[in-house]
């Protein structure tokens, strides 16, 4: 294991006595590697196994379930550290030493949570694997990142991130998420896994501009200041699952319209987020695709004042009048905010002047 007998026979006595994760010192031995390389090797695996050892962090494949355990709060069962640590092994140097580096970096980061810690210990071979050749040098060097937020995140959460990356066929789309995901781990766990369910339509139909967009309207450290903020991207990320159901023209009008408003106040967007999804269910894709146009043609010319407007009067107006009529009288009103100023768009939506509320009247109700 280690050249001097002595301190060899240290580290077993402290692999039975004290703690298994010394036993990880016998599997680098075992690997047959330049001296230069293991020791560098072992410098990475001495500061994993004191991370291990002051956390007493249990080891799964050297310690038995108690009898009777229950598993419904226990973290997933991965190949364990000793297996985790052979499995490194067989990876080219220097790629073995930038994956051991990172694994103990990653545990190191979680601290204090002993859950993350844990999980990252057990799963880390595993994410690997699933990682494509691609994805994988990007994914160690987030993988530390977001370790402070794994307990949240949980393993489902790696790998929906892994998956994601991994249907990105162009390296600029991958750098991109990748950019986005290491700026928001600074935020929470549900704003990770937001991002992924945004990103994934915005490849698969070539838009990545709407990632661009969403981490400059979206600053990680600004949206983590009030509540609205934290919550804005699993907001969005609800309302872009719904809207994607419906199509790529739903869902491009649903970004932009959310982003816009981010653009002006976060908590004006999650509030039209969260809103903007309960109308939408229901709807057919033509109809959410326009309901989500006007809501968006609103914002643009009257302002986040109409938040309340778009999220509950027009969405009674598309019942009441159909899309035709009710379209008609958003392009007015509009059109009466770029020409006499956003207070008079407003008064006409408000129904303030005969003109505006015949404006709609002209509409033939629906049923």
């Amino acid at each position: 294991m280690i050249d001097n007998e002595v301190v060899t026979r240290h580290c077993r006595e402290l692999a039975r006595r004290v703690h298994p994760v010394y036993r990880l010192f016998d599997v680098l031995e075992e690997a047959a590697l330049p001296p230069d390389n293991r020791a560098a090797l072992q410098r990475e695996l001495s500061r994993l196994v004191d991370t291990v050892v002051s956390n007493d962090l249990p080891l799964r494949s050297a310690r038995r379930p108690r009898p009777g355990a229950g598993s419904k709060s226990a973290a997933p069962q991965g190949p364990g550290a000793l297996a985790t640590l052979r499995a490194l092994l067989q990876l080219p140097y220097p790629e073995c030493h930038t994956a051991l580096a990172a694994w103990m970096e990653a545990v190191a980061a979680a601290s204090p949570s002993r859950q993350a810690m844990h999980l990252i210990l057990e799963q880390f071979s595993r994410w690997l694997d699933e990682a494509s050749a691609d994805v994988r040098g990007p994914f160690l060097e987030l993988l530390p990142i977001l370790a402070p937020l794994l307990a949240e995140l949980g393993d489902d959460g790696v790998r929906k991130l892994l998956e994601t990356a991994g249907r990105m066929s162009e390296p600029a789309d991958r750098q991109l998420f990748f950019e986005c995901a290491r700026a928001y781990g600074v935020t929470t766990g549900a704003s990770v896994a937001g991002l992924c369910e945004i990103a994934r339509p915005a490849i698969d139909w070539r838009r990545p501009e709407y990632l661009r967009r969403l981490l400059a309207a979206v600053e990680p450290e600004k949206a983590m200041e009030t509540r609205d903020g934290r919550e804005l991207l699993p907001a969005l990320a609800h309302l872009s699952t719904l809207t994607a159901s419906k199509g790529e023209a739903a869902w491009c009008r649903g970004m932009a319209l959310i982003l816009t408003l981010a653009e002006k106040n976060h908590s004006s967007a999650c509030v039209a987020a969260r809103r903007a999804a309960g109308s939408l269910r229901e709807r057919s894709p033509e109809e959410a695709t326009a309901y989500l146009a006007d809501f968006a043609r609103l914002v643009d010319t009257v302002g986040a004042r109409i938040v309340g407007f778009g999220t509950q009067t027009l969405p009674a107006l598309y019942r009441s009048h159909g899309i035709e009529a009710t379209r008609a009288f958003v392009e007015a009103a509009a059109t009466a905010a770029e020409l006499c100023g956003v207070s008079a768009g407003q008064a006409f939506l408000e129904g303030v002047t005969a003109a505006a509320r015949e404006a709609l009247g002209r509409g033939t109700p629906k049923g």
